[in-house]
């Protein structure tokens, strides 16, 4: 390969990413020439300071690629937290017999093998140890850098190209837009029969989103304009989530994801966080938060998913801010009842890329939408059994957040649904769209675990916390008409009952 790229033979050379590097954006055919500020030329050098490292670490890389030799570019890596794989290994050529024999890359002390989850001479991962039973922007990474600066090397100088550099796959926004009908019964049915294929990359989607999402991906914010948004800023969390290629299970449709949860609690010992599904789908997954009330990002840990509902809850060590973040993050105030109406008046507030919340005012259409998903091609989660918020304006399918009332209390979860949509005879497509999800479900489940509840324990930040039990009626309910409810047997009585409801 060093011939064919004209490189000096022994520099190190990815062949293949794998998830630590993958989930960095470091490409295919890659240099790397510098790791944790220490220059890299041989492979000891890398596997000198890996050695060094422990688990969970952020460490700076600084690599070029083939196609594009002069210019540098630097990228954030995490040391892999968990035991998604072995420890690494070295492979070495028996010329005699022709056969691979493999070793250790790093010595037992290293921290790296320390501080892991399995033993040393464990060689094989697992993605279930740690997993106990109980899950804005879907897209297949394939960006460069994900969170990196570009830097060009122009006769030994290095200039900077400017943050968050990235290639024309329009990283950090979910695929595609979901055409959905609402019908007159109040269903939210996602159109199955399009016979125009739709274009999936966010730059080439409707005009009247693009001004909306330059900010999405850090163009210059807006002044906050309202009291909602102001008060509600603080409690905003930008998810980062990450599932390792051997833990891609339950028809999970992509390695990374995007999307805003809002802090619904908040102590010394613990936080929670809740977010949609689409954004954390499975819990077998790194997830990173990113807080709005200041710059910081720290790992969290899907701690429920709800087996119907389209919302999870995520934990975070609060002594992981440290003082000064600790001081600003706060968990929002939430207003389970009373229930919204049609005509009330909400706030929809989201983060950008760049962590600034960005908000309008908009009206209820519907209050009790009936989500109706139909089934995917493969087995996987799908959100049945929910009546959501619809509103008359919003940001676009690719936009997660809160609504609010004016003065910033939290009423429903602004999340994103995922689905797929099949054109003409074509295959399924992954899609989503995005509608309002009651906050008083989550606050109940916030509220049981929070007052230590009965049910099965579950160790969050160290501390054993009982995690409720969810009851669930297997079967799958659609709304029907009043009127063919009556032809079924339905009662005057109940029918006086839903209509005053």
């Amino acid at each position: 390969m060093a011939r064919n790229f004209r490189f000096n033979c022994g520099l190190v050379y990815v062949s293949e990413q794998g998830y630590m590097l993958s989930r960095a954006g470091v490409p295919r055919h890659s240099i790397i020439k510098k790791f944790a500020g220490e220059g890299i030329s041989r492979l000891e050098d890398l596997i000198s300071v890996l050695s060094k490292l422990s688990r969970g670490a952020r460490v700076p890389l600084e690599y070029i690629h083939y196609k594009q030799r002069h210019q540098r570019k630097s990228v954030l890596v995490t040391i892999d937290r968990h035991e998604w794989y072995a420890p690494p290994q070295i492979y070495k050529r028996d010329d005699r017999s022709g056969l691979w024999t493999a070793k250790l890359a790093l010595q037992q002390e290293s921290p790296l093998l320390i501080s892991g989850i399995y033993p040393v001479e464990n060689h094989a991962g697992s993605c279930s140890s740690e997993v106990s039973p109980k899950d804005y922007r879907p897209e297949q990474v394939s960006q460069e850098s994900t969170d990196g600066v570009t830097t060009m090397e122009i006769s030994g100088e290095l200039v900077a190209e400017g943050p968050n550099a990235q290639d024309d796959s329009d990283n950090g926004t979910k695929k595609g837009r979901v055409e959905e009908n609402s019908s007159e019964d109040g269903n939210v049915v996602a159109d199955c029969s399009l016979n125009e294929r739709r274009e999936e990359r966010l730059d080439e989607s409707r005009s009247v989103e693009d001004t909306v999402l330059r900010d999405y991906h850090g163009a210059a914010p807006v002044e906050a304009t309202s009291v909602a948004e102001r008060v509600i800023e603080p409690t905003l969390v930008m998810f980062e989530v990450h599932v390792p290629s051997s833990c891609m299970l339950d028809g999970v449709h992509s390695q990374q994801f995007f999307g805003t949860g809002v802090i619904v609690y908040h102590s010394q010992t613990m936080g929670l966080v809740a977010v949609d599904k689409n954004t954390v789908a499975v819990p077998v997954s790194d997830v990173m938060l990113s807080f709005a009330a200041f710059p910081i990002e720290i790992p969290a840990e899907v701690v429920f998913l709800h087996p119907f509902h389209n919302f999870a809850l995520v934990a975070y060590d609060p002594s992981a801010l440290g003082a000064a973040a600790a001081s600003v993050v706060r968990a929002a105030e939430l207003l389970p009842e009373p229930a919204l109406r049609r005509g009330d008046s909400v706030f929809l507030v989201g983060l950008s890329r760049s962590l600034q919340a960005t908000s309008r005012k908009s009206i209820v259409t519907n209050p009790s939408a009936a989500v109706n998903i139909g089934s995917s091609d493969v087995p996987r989660y799908r959100a049945t059994n929910m009546e959501v918020i619809e509103l008359d304006t919003d940001f676009g399918s690719t936009f997660s957040g809160v609504l609010t009332d004016e003065r910033g209390r939290v009423q429903a979860l602004w999340g994103s649904f995922s689905t797929q949509l099949k054109y003409g005879s074509s295959s399924s497509e992954e899609h989503q769209f995005v509608r309002g999800i009651p906050i008083y479900k989550i606050s109940q489940l916030v509220d049981r675990i929070t007052s230590g509840t009965e049910g099965p324990p579950r160790l969050i930040n160290g501390l054993q916390r009982p995690m409720p039990c969810i009851r669930i009626l297997e079967v799958e309910l659609y709304p029907t008409l009043l009127s063919k409810a009556r032809s079924f047997g339905l009662s005057d009585a109940w029918i006086q009952v839903i209509c005053y409801f």
